[in-house]
């Protein structure tokens, strides 16, 4: 099973009432089969041949709705099972995933969206399922055995060559290192010399304004060591500006922590249009009480001491050659909250959020 940790859990959604509900819900059922979709699950013919090529044996993959996965993970959480972003039954030969999972997946599979970290990560979730349908119980093995098979998940799910030998490279070197220890202990070597890559979605030309705002962020951060785009990998969070993936033409985000704890998560976006980056503006206002709010829910939710009690805000957005906005949100969350500032511009259409 492949959990979700802690920094990626903010994505999902907090169900009420979860206990009444729960005695009549179905864990296990039958899907028919179909697409990928956001609204209704189905089983996944195309996943179905790649899973069961990597486990030897004859493999169904079922794509979630995010309805459905919702009161799965409320089920989930009534039986005190974690959080997951797939899951296995060995004995049916079964592998269930998560809605983040099978869109990065979706978009793989179309190649509709260049995005390598995402998609290094929801390639190695199939793949680490697939070991476990395979046989391998053992947390550690699964992880390491589908580092082993990323290329080889990636090229029957009809990635470029160049990405697929990537991927495991990816994987090991930005995701990896923040596995649970059961993920990673002992340590796994397929995949050295592993990455640190941004998270960025988009071609590579209209990445390099993002790519130079980065760089000289960085260049202000000495003595900050910078991990790269793992933060970024998962659901978005309720608290989110975008409200949906589909609104972000190009992104780009990094994540750098500070010699006494602190961490300081960088994200650009571009936007497709005036409307989508006019709500994030208005969300953007909310994030404060947001932030506080689901950051306090997680932290008893993982018996952590630490209460967050204000985020202050400060800066500007304008909007710029008339058929676009621009805008730049800035975060920094350190070890007893959270600070927000907001300034500059970024191109046309753009934002950034921090």
């Amino acid at each position: 099973m492949r959990h979700l940790a802690i920094a990626l859990a903010l994505g999902l959604v907090i169900v009420s009432g979860a206990n009444a509900r729960s005695a009549s819900f179905d864990p296990d059922p039958v899907f028919p089969v179909g697409p990928i979709s956001d609204t209704t699950s189905h089983q996944i013919a195309k996943l179905d041949r790649v899973a069961s090529r990597l486990a030897g044996r004859r493999t169904t993959v079922n794509c979630w709705s995010l309805r459905d996965w919702t009161r799965l993970d409320a089920w989930r959480g009534t039986h005190h099972y974690p959080r997951a972003m797939g899951i296995t039954y060995p004995d049916d030969h079964q592998i269930d995933l998560s809605p983040f999972i099978c869109e990065v997946l979706g978009q793989a599979l179309a190649r509709s969206a260049n995005q390598p970290l995402f998609t290094a990560y929801a390639v190695t979730v199939l793949a680490h399922e697939s070991a476990h349908a395979s046989g391998i119980s053992a947390e550690n093995q699964a992880e390491c055995r589908a580092i082993q098979t990323d290329t080889r998940a990636a090229r029957l799910l009809g990635l470029p060559s160049a990405l697929a030998m990537r991927i495991p490279h990816i994987y090991r070197g930005t995701i990896y290192p923040y596995d649970e220890q059961r993920y990673r202990t002992p340590v796994c070597h397929p995949g050295l010399p592993g990455v640190v890559v941004p998270d960025t979605l988009g071609p590579t030309a209209e990445l390099r304004p993002f790519e130079r705002i980065a760089a000289a962020a960085a260049q202000s951060l000495r003595g900050w060591k910078n991990d790269g785009g793992a933060d970024a990998v998962g659901p978005l969070s309720p608290c989110s500006v975008v409200r949906s993936r589909t609104e972000e033409q190009v992104r780009f985000g990094e994540s750098f922590y500070g010699p006494h704890g602190e961490r300081l998560i960088s994200s650009s976006i571009r936007f497709h249009n005036r409307q989508e980056f006019a709500v994030a503006r208005v969300r953007q206002q909310t994030l404060e009480r947001c932030d506080i709010a689901l950051g306090n829910h997680l932290n008893r939710e993982f018996g952590s001491p630490w209460r967050f009690s204000g985020v202050a805000h400060r800066g500007r957005s304008r909007a710029s050659h008339g058929s676009g906005c621009s805008g730049s949100f800035r975060q920094t969350a350190g070890t007893s909250g959270t600070t927000t500032e907001s300034r500059g511009s970024t191109p046309p259409t753009s934002a950034s959020q921090n």
